[in-house]
């Protein structure tokens, strides 16, 4: 649907336990604790990621996330 009205679709992938160690940064030891990598709605953003446009990999500092976002940028323009 948002390629046909024009969008180009992002997937943005971390791995499992880079995003653990973020949510407990921010969110908590007990949320983490509860949170289900395997849930249904985690399984549909994998697939949907798997069929995006373009990739970022997010497994790296914020600094190295913005310079991909500007390189993504100067690709798609």
């Amino acid at each position: 649907y948002w390629r046909e009205i024009g969008f180009v679709v992002v997937g943005i992938v971390t791995d499992l336990e880079k995003r653990m160690e973020r949510l407990i940064i921010r969110d908590g030891q007990e949320v983490a604790e509860k949170s289900d990598p395997n849930h249904n709605t985690e399984k549909n953003v994998r697939e949907i990621v798997a069929k995006a446009d373009f990739v970022v990999d997010n497994n790296g500092t914020l600094e190295e996330l913005e310079h991909k976002a500007k390189e993504l940028l100067k690709e798609i323009f």
